[in-house]
């Protein structure tokens, strides 16, 4: 092993630690593409997440970090991209809601990401009250999609997070990434 990768895992080990200290859970995955640099797409989730009392809500850090490690810039489309899945302890997969009623105007490619640089996409979550009987799951992103997971109770979770960027022909492509990346899961808690 060398001096580097060695130093790059102290890294990460120690950066887990931290993560795990606040609460976070961290779950990662190289991106799979027949082009382009090396990428490293986490899932940067809340590990606990408390029950809100009724009428209240309880908001959930949910971050996806995308880190390029090859030695181009390059950009990554973002709006309609990424899929979000969640199952219960039996592999129940929990009922998903939500759609876009609006698409709000923003950047849909991020700005070149420099090698060794990272990205880091925020999604607003929160455990919030439907009809005050339903426990639900809200994420929203910034160009007006929203999703519902639920119902839901106190329990073990697995929350789950893709991205997907299928190359078109039609826009310019240029210092873009094309490929896929299935997360591993993330375990997440709710409790009182």
């Amino acid at each position: 092993m060398q001096i580097q990768d060695f130093i790059t895992r102290i890294k990460k080990i120690i950066l887990a630690g931290a993560l795990a200290t606040a609460g976070i859970s961290v779950s990662d995955c190289a991106g799979i593409s027949k082009e382009g640099p090396d990428i490293t797409f986490k899932v940067l989730l809340d590990s606990t997440w408390k029950v809100p009392a009724r009428g209240k809500e309880t908001s959930i850090y949910l971050a996806l970090e995308i880190t390029n490690s090859g030695d181009d810039s390059i950009r990554f489309p973002i709006m309609d991209k990424i899929s979000i899945s969640m199952h219960g302890s039996k592999d129940d997969k929990i009922k998903t809601e939500g759609g876009q009623d609006v698409v709000i105007p923003g950047k849909p490619v991020t700005d070149p990401v420099p090698p060794g640089g990272k990205f880091l996409y925020q999604l607003p979550a929160r455990l919030v009250w439907h009809d005050d009987d339903k426990l639900q799951l809200s994420i929203e992103d910034t160009y007006g999609s929203i999703w519902f997971f639920g119902p839901l109770k106190e329990g073990m979770y697995e929350f789950g997070l893709n991205y997907e960027n299928i190359k078109n022909e039609k826009k310019d492509t240029s210092n873009i990434w094309f490929g896929r990346a299935n997360i591993n899961p993330v375990t997440i808690h709710i409790k009182n």
